[in-house]
């Protein structure tokens, strides 16, 4: 009898341990796959998007910057600086900072250059470049283009002084651009001009370009954007699209970052977390991790200039 309850008690001690591991187990699965983020998958059919941007933006540039002033200015007209925006010692010309409605910087990697275009007031445009017709050097011709080699001083070259570069003139865009530098100079700006001609691809025609968009809501109506064709701050990254928008009376920013796959999204998830610790609101869309921050509308001019 003695030995029966012996037995009996190891039995229901045994049993009473493997009760409790499946319960604990059960509960660790459980907590994991509650803790897991959700994956939102994106449609398998992506809207085409446009935006006049896109015809000055290569698909294979490192990283596209659009800055939209005269929005901007409509929420606060006193979050730019007045001042002048270019000016060039070869013909003496200059374009108040003012006369900017929309600004896009392209950078390259090969050629090592950076092309930035300003679409200008036509009031404004017109006066600037009637300088260069009348009183500057002979223009190459690119389609409806104009380039010019010139100085260009200020806050534009950076320095003191004068740069040497490449200036180009849009008419029928109101845009003026100018690239530092001499061959490469030039060779950046014709590949930006080469988009518009059609004879390279808008960046827009990137699957990977327009699902970032698609997760932003679209493409042509942010205040300021940039997509990095590199791993920006989060290192384990691929690229990363970062847009500043106007939101319910807020300044809204937004950071995808694109990864291989949909693991290691997931497997970086805590890591994006950690690296926009000022973000609200995390999600992951198949192989991308959006992170969102809200501040208020004072601060949208801050937030626009965090684009580079």
């Amino acid at each position: 009898m003695k030995r029966r309850k012996q037995k009996r008690s190891k039995t229901f001690a045994i049993s009473f341990i493997l009760v409790i591991s499946v319960l604990v187990g059960g509960s660790l699965v459980l907590i994991y796959f509650v803790t897991q983020p959700t994956v939102n998958h994106l449609p398998s059919t992506l809207p085409t998007y446009s935006a006049g941007w896109a015809s000055y933006a290569p698909s294979s540039a490192l990283q596209f910057t659009f800055r939209n002033y005269t929005a901007l200015r409509a929420l606060n007209s006193t979050a730019l600086a007045n001042g002048t925006f270019i000016a060039t010692q070869t013909p003496v010309a200059s374009l108040p900072f003012s006369a900017v409605r929309t600004f896009v910087t392209v950078v390259f990697s090969t050629p090592n250059a950076t092309v930035d275009i300003a679409f200008v007031d036509p009031s404004e445009f017109s006066v600037f470049y009637g300088i260069f017709q009348s009183r500057g050097p002979a223009p190459i011709i690119e389609g409806d283009a104009r380039l010019y080699v010139t100085q260009v001083a200020g806050s534009q070259s950076g320095t003191g002084g004068y740069t040497a570069g490449w200036l180009v003139a849009i008419p029928s865009s109101n845009a003026i651009g100018f690239s530092e530098g001499t061959g490469a100079a030039r060779t950046a700006i014709e590949s930006v001009l080469a988009v518009r001609n059609g004879s390279v691809p808008t960046i827009l025609t990137r699957t990977d370009v327009t699902q970032m968009f698609y997760i932003a809501g679209g493409a042509d109506t942010h205040i300021a954007f940039t997509v990095q064709n590199f791993p920006g701050l989060v290192s384990s990254g691929q690229m990363t699209l970062q847009v500043v928008d106007d939101y319910l009376s807020t300044a809204r920013t937004s950071y995808i970052v694109k990864f291989n796959s949909t693991n290691i999204a997931l497997a970086q998830y805590d890591f994006v977390k950690n690296e926009y610790p000022t973000s609200q609101y995390f999600a992951i869309y198949d192989q991308y991790v959006l992170s969102q921050k809200t501040q208020s509308l004072s601060e949208l001019s801050i937030a626009v200039q965090s684009v580079g």
